[in-house]
């Protein structure tokens, strides 16, 4: 490590440069730190340099969230592809919305049955945009009637049977 400090040193006293949050592990008893090293050239009244100044932060806490976030990433991806393989595997349609009636899943098989995937209205507009209509298959189904809209207002889930007739789905 001291090697390398120097020859950093050398550097920015050579080419009058400054060298900005070199990060560096180093480690000692076993114990892995990081620092954050800023170094640059003191410079005279006529502009020639005439020393260095360094700074060198400890940076390990940083370090170590980072390096925990990425591995929650990970895990977070490798859960993600997984759950949306056993979703697109499964024979019924599931969709899920937000509070705000914005999908937030939407498996292939919903996009099957409905004819089209997730599309960003407002859940006054389901019916309209996928088709939905009451049994009497004429009369769109109200956003009041509608299972998914009921239990984003709270009310528990109960079975309705509902015919999609669209474009694509007849």
């Amino acid at each position: 490590v001291a090697a390398a400090v120097e020859a950093e040193e050398r550097e920015v006293l050579e080419r009058g440069r400054p060298l900005l949050d070199q990060l560096r592990a180093w480690t000692n008893r076993g114990v892995e730190r990081w620092f954050a090293t800023t170094q640059a050239p003191i410079r005279g009244a006529s502009g020639e340099i005439v020393g260095l100044v360094a700074i060198a932060r400890d940076v390990t806490s940083r370090e170590r969230a980072e390096e925990a976030l990425r591995q929650s990433e990970q895990r977070l991806r490798d859960q993600t592809r997984i759950l949306n393989s056993i979703l697109d595997s499964m024979g019924e349609g599931v969709v899920a919305v937000d509070r705000t009636g914005q999908f937030v899943m939407f498996n292939s098989q919903a996009q099957h049955i409905l004819g089209a995937g997730a599309r960003d209205v407002a859940p006054s507009q389901w019916a309209e945009v996928y088709g939905l209509y009451l049994p009497d298959q004429r009369t769109p189904v109200p956003v009041g009637q509608n299972a998914l809209a009921r239990a984003m207002a709270g009310e528990q889930s109960v079975e309705t049977e509902v015919f999609v007739k669209n474009e694509v789905v007849r």
